[in-house]
């Protein structure tokens, strides 16, 4: 019931996004963006068989967003398969029956992984033309085994989207179908070219809102790529470059570096090199990988307006007020935050601080102190401490350092501010602001508080990083 209660206070109906998101643009040159960190989880990386406790938990603190299964194929039959195992079959999920819980861990908060994919194909695979020949006997329809093999698929694992790698088949016309099946029932297509150009505009163009992502292979066979000329094929759609790490040496820095300053790109992929090269990633190698990535193309550093989503025209602001901490007592050298309306004034003006593995300290402009989650129990105004809420505060940088790092996760309307050590994200309450030099309630302002992860990234706990200078 209290959580039910708090629920109510923060999340009230008739928020005005379209206004939080204008007001806020008008000012500034552009928002930023997050940059997708992927990796493809090729040999038995991602094999239930092999997803031990520690290696879940080097995907976790990996600094990757997204993790590609590698590599799932489509049999003559239908029959979608994984390595030794059957996945799909008639229908039917037939596949491990503990990978589902397996791979749910991976993405379990706090984690840096919030994708998982299946990528069908691979060089000489059979299975676009599976896909093809299927297509022709069986049609477009739910009676198509790929239409209820996806269905059984859908239905038993957490993937979000559909990898395309086709380097055999290019045909065009049964891609388009296929991830128009994939996309109907709530999948996101995504394509891993490395050449044939034409072949994926195709596709790309078929598939329409269907297909949210593209990998391009700029090594091996695809060494000569340029993301830039990619990009024109697609429209100016950015294509995400990925390089693999055969060389074992900043030289996958150089290239996202590179491709970040010529393209603008909005993300980087590592392939781990042939088992037969190098072994495959560990969670050390993820994480040095994922840090080259962002470092290149994440949230760059700089001062930013972060802007309340579900509360339109308010800005987070350091108040200079006091902190009060959780037993009632004033806390010398820490202020509180409020959300309030946009001024664009000093207190308003945050410092995003990269440090590495996708993580970031918020800097105050005006006082110079760290946003920080505090640990300290939220009290809602017209009630009491809130379980599992606790309150935020600006302290100085000397303080809790992991309480004041903060994880800035993408989401469908902005990016979230997640705090990994109380595993909790920042959010808009709309419970009145009280000003301690006043001893009143603020008009139009609003108390900041720090709820659990498990009550889900919603609107009042999206923000809007705006970009106003280096």
């Amino acid at each position: 019931m209290l959580k039910n209660k708090i629920k109510s206070l923060l999340r009230p109906a008739g928020a005005a996004l379209a206004l939080g998101v204008s007001t806020l643009t008008t000012v500034t040159p552009h928002s930023a963006v997050a940059a997708t960190a992927m990796i493809f989880c090729n040999g038995n990386m991602a094999d239930p068989a092999t997803l031990t406790t520690a290696k879940i938990n080097g995907y976790r603190a990996s600094g990757m967003n997204t993790m590609v299964i590698f590599t799932m194929e489509v049999q003559a039959s239908g029959d979608f398969t994984y390595g030794p195992y059957t996945l799909c079959s008639g229908g039917n999920y037939v596949g491990p029956s503990n990978w589902a819980s397996l791979l749910n861990q991976c993405k379990a908060a706090p984690s840096s992984v919030n994708r998982i994919e299946m990528c069908i194909g691979q060089w000489g695979s059979a299975s676009f033309a599976n896909i093809k020949n299927i297509i022709a006997a069986q049609g477009n329809n739910t009676g198509n085994i790929l239409w209820k093999n996806l269905v059984a698929l859908r239905n038993a694992l957490p993937i979000n989207a559909i990898d395309f790698d086709d380097e055999t088949t290019y045909d065009s016309s049964s891609a388009v179908v296929f991830g128009g099946m994939a996309g109907s029932m709530g999948f996101k297509v995504t394509l891993c070219p490395y050449t044939n150009p034409g072949f994926w505009q195709a596709v790309k163009n078929g598939l329409g809102g269907y297909c949210d992502a593209v990998y391009l292979q700029c090594y091996d066979g695809g060494a000569g790529n340029n993301p830039a000329t990619w990009d024109g094929y697609f429209g100016g759609f950015k294509v995400i470059p990925g390089y693999w790490d055969y060389e074992r040496n900043a030289t996958f820095l150089t290239k996202m570096q590179s491709w970040a300053q010529s393209q603008a790109s909005v993300g980087g992929f590592l392939w781990p090199s042939c088992s037969g090269c190098n072994p495959p990633a560990d969670g050390n190698e993820m994480l040095q990988y994922a840090n080259w990535i962002h470092q290149a193309m994440d949230i760059p550093q700089g001062v930013y307006y972060i802007g309340s989503y579900g509360v339109g025209g308010k800005a987070l602001q350091g108040t200079s007020d006091s902190y009060l901490n959780g037993s009632g007592q004033y806390v010398g050298g820490c202020n509180e935050v409020a959300l309030t309306p946009f001024n664009s004034n000093a207190q308003q003006q945050w410092s995003v601080l990269p440090i590495g593995g996708g993580q970031y300290h918020l800097m105050n402009t005006a006082s110079g102190q760290l946003l920080q989650s505090t640990g300290d129990p939220y009290h809602a105004h017209g009630g009491g401490n809130v379980g599992g809420c606790n309150k935020a505060a600006l302290t100085p940088n000397t303080w809790n350092l992991s309480q004041q790092i903060w994880l800035l996760p993408a989401t469908g309307a902005g990016y979230a501010l997640a705090n990994p050590a109380n595993s909790q994200y920042l959010q808009a309450t709309l419970d009145g602001y009280w000003a301690n030099a006043t001893q009143s309630y603020v008009s139009g302002c609003y108390q900041m508080a720090c709820t659990p992860y498990s009550w889900g990234a919603g609107t009042y706990d999206q923000w809007n990083l705006v970009w106003i200078r280096n």
